[in-house]
């Protein structure tokens, strides 16, 4: 998930920014998780609540907007959505 990410990124003190319209992805929808290491049995909805949270203790920033396009600008990149660029 991007928040799996995120959370790589914020451990190792990256200013993250995470741009999603919809947070969880298809990972919400599952309802029997089984064979997460550690946990013996969850649902997709909390496992993605708790690998948000995890993420969000790193200090990353969320923004629920749709992402309208992605360049590559020097070594970052400039996303836009419907208020601006980021």
């Amino acid at each position: 998930t991007a928040f799996s990410a995120a959370m790589y990124a914020g451990r190792l003190k990256l200013k993250t920014l995470v741009i999603c319209e919809k947070r969880g992805g298809t990972l919400v929808l599952t309802n029997d998780i089984s064979n997460w290491p550690g946990i013996k049995k969850t649902d997709g909805l909390t496992l993605t609540k708790q690998i948000e949270d995890h993420a969000l203790e790193y200090g990353i920033e969320v923004m629920d907007k749709k992402a309208t396009s992605v360049k590559k600008s020097g070594e970052h990149f400039l996303v836009s959505t419907e208020d601006g660029q980021f």
